[in-house]
């Protein structure tokens, strides 16, 4: 385990991204609510973990309803309305949905980490049915770091304790002064614990997990599979790879990966045995 570089970031506070922060303050007046679809299909997270590629996969299906800006007409992913946009009302979620009769794709990987938003959609969808995806917790953690230094400064003040500094001092740093709950660049990743608790609210026959390892080596088969679960007829789709984005440099290293994967390894077990399923790469350095 490599040394920890001890360094005083800032006095910890808890920083979330404005995705994950509520807001008051209405665009506009919501449009009236419309004769509502019967199903609802919520991809609850993880982040970085594939939601952009489940997203683009499903907008193209003929049965499904994706977000849309009422004023313009163009779809969106990240709605945000269960952790960041509630108070606005549901007449506001509702009217981002603009077909009847279709599957509402809500798309939001802030959700998962929201102890709240579970609550949340199922007191307004308690027949939703939601999925969970996620991938290596260790590639997930480094991916977090990357996209949010690219996103600098306006980032800083998102879930991270020493923005503009490295992966490892912001890993050391988290160790030192955890996030009380599933932000942060390691909390993220304690997959068994998020799922747990969203199954605190709604039915283990609900809950699709997919591990996006599989998808980008099998996508048709995965993807056949997540139709048949959210009640979607089989129809020929573009299927979308798992986007990687390539860096200069690992911003790791090995001495780091060995010290995250050994954090992450008994998460990693209790969610193995939850799933029946091993992932090996998950727990070698």
């Amino acid at each position: 385990m490599p040394a920890a570089h001890q360094k005083n970031c800032s006095t910890p506070v808890r920083r979330l991204p404005s995705c994950l922060r509520p807001t008051s303050t209405c665009f506009r007046h919501a449009k009236p609510l419309k004769s509502l679809p019967t199903k609802s299909l919520i991809i609850a997270g993880a982040q970085k973990c594939g939601t952009s590629t489940l997203f683009a996969t499903l907008a193209n299906h003929p049965g499904i309803d994706v977000p849309r800006d009422p004023e313009t007409g163009k779809a969106f992913k990240e709605i945000d309305f269960f952790n960041r946009h509630h108070q606005r009302g549901d007449d506001w979620y509702f009217s981002r949905f603009m077909s009847d009769g279709k599957t509402r794709l809500d798309v939001s990987p802030n959700y998962l980490c929201d102890p709240q938003a579970h609550q949340r959609m199922h007191a307004l969808l308690p027949d939703a049915m939601v999925v969970v995806s996620l991938r290596d917790p260790v590639d997930r953690a480094i991916s977090q770091y990357n996209h949010y230094t690219q996103l600098m400064p306006g980032s800083h003040d998102w879930d991270w304790r020493c923005p503009e500094d490295t992966l490892d001092v912001n890993v050391q740093s988290e160790l030192a002064s955890p996030y009380d709950d599933w932000a942060g660049i390691l909390n993220r990743g304690k997959y068994l614990q998020q799922l747990t608790h969203l199954l605190k609210f709604y039915d283990r026959s609900q809950v699709h997990v997919m591990v996006m390892d599989q998808w980008c080596v099998d996508p048709e088969h995965h993807l056949s599979a997540l139709l048949d679960f959210a009640g979607l007829p089989q129809v020929a789709l573009d299927v979308h790879t798992c986007h990687v984005r390539t860096y200069d440099s690992d911003p790791a290293g090995a001495e780091l990966r060995k010290q995250l994967v050994e954090f992450y390894r008994p998460h990693n077990e209790a969610l193995f045995d939850f799933l029946g399923a091993r992932f090996e790469s998950w727990i070698l350095p």
